[in-house]
């Protein structure tokens, strides 16, 4: 390993210039004293001038054909594979480049996989929706109120899910969906669950605020299913929403089973560490899966400082924390 092997060019290039100086102070010294030191001039230069060129020159060079490689679409990662910069902060610079560049695409190519698996699974969703309401339309003319206003809601948050794959919806779209996939699970447990929605005052814009699309009803799922559905007795889930100004805030709360601070753990840990968590059938049961994927999508879209965050007491509820950007209906 060469000693200037972790240099950047501007030091390179600063050392290279100091050596000619002193080259250029040994000669004026040596003109004033007559003591003979013009001999080590000549193997100086040459030293300092190789050095020049293999340190220099040729690491430009090497860059300058990377760029140019970069620029006619040849190579489009070579830029970011350079051993040497012009500084520790340019370095940087293009790490943190490429970590957001390889987020865009990690979050378009699932996208695209989201886009292909709801292709491959709908197959004809007019399909599924002209049978629903085939369904329905029979209810009706039976009096089976009850069974056609399921369907409709079964319909409806089929077409929300399959159909549109945007990647941000509006707060007010994704309330809705949440509403109406919670009189799905009502039609099921009766009056023995409820869910109660509340808007911080002042807050009321929110509502055309985007947010991740499918981003409510999985963390609402989750409360029903590991919260609501074990306990006896009636339970609630709680959704509220307000705004710091920079953030938008959602709590979806259940005052259901709760969970030990083992399982508490294990979920945080997956969320601190999402390549961490196994497809395991202990962990599917846990109901971390879903809160994950959540996380995932938020951090892919935002970064870091956003996504989830859960707390939970057993035998009095859970509460989940999501924190968005405010992201405006008309921000593209």
């Amino acid at each position: 390993m060469r000693f200037y092997e972790n240099w950047g060019i501007i030091k390179r290039l600063l050392v290279c210039l100091g050596g000619y100086g002193a080259l250029g102070f040994l000669l004026i010294a040596d003109g004033m004293t007559r003591m003979g030191l013009a001999g080590l001039a000549a193997p100086f230069f040459l030293a300092n001038s190789l050095f020049f060129y293999r340190a220099v020159l040729v690491p430009l060079r090497e860059m300058d054909r990377q760029f140019l490689h970069f620029n006619q679409g040849y190579d489009l990662e070579s830029i970011f594979s350079r051993k040497i910069y012009f500084t520790p902060a340019e370095q940087q610079g293009f790490r943190k480049i490429q970590q957001l560049l390889d987020n865009h695409e990690v979050n378009r190519l699932s996208n695209r996989q989201a886009q292909y698996l709801a292709l491959q699974n709908q197959i004809n969703p007019h399909f599924l929706y002209n049978t629903l309401e085939a369904i329905r339309g029979d209810a009706l003319s039976a009096g089976m109120e009850n069974i056609a206003t399921i369907t409709e809601a079964v319909a409806t948050f089929f077409r929300y899910t399959i159909s549109n794959m945007d990647n941000l919806v509006t707060l007010e779209e994704e309330l809705a969906n949440a509403e109406n996939y919670f009189a799905i699970q009502n039609y099921r447990f009766g009056d023995r669950i409820s869910m109660q929605l509340d808007i911080e005052k002042g807050s009321e814009a929110v509502r055309d605020f985007k947010i991740p699309k499918l981003t409510l009803q999985p963390i609402i799922e989750n409360a029903i299913i590991h919260g609501l559905e074990h306990q006896v007795g009636p339970g609630k889930v709680s959704v509220n929403i307000c705004t710091d100004g920079q953030r938008l805030l959602i709590e979806v709360t259940d005052d259901g089973v709760g969970m030990s601070e083992s399982i508490l753990e294990e979920i945080n840990r997956r969320l601190t560490n999402p390549d961490a968590a196994k497809k395991s059938e202990e962990k599917v049961r846990l109901g971390g899966i879903a809160l994950v994927n959540v996380d995932n999508r938020i951090k892919l879209l935002f970064g870091e400082p956003f996504g989830l965050r859960v707390s939970s007491i057993l035998g009095l509820g859970t509460r989940v924390e999501i924190t968005l950007p405010i992201r405006q209906s008309t921000d593209r």
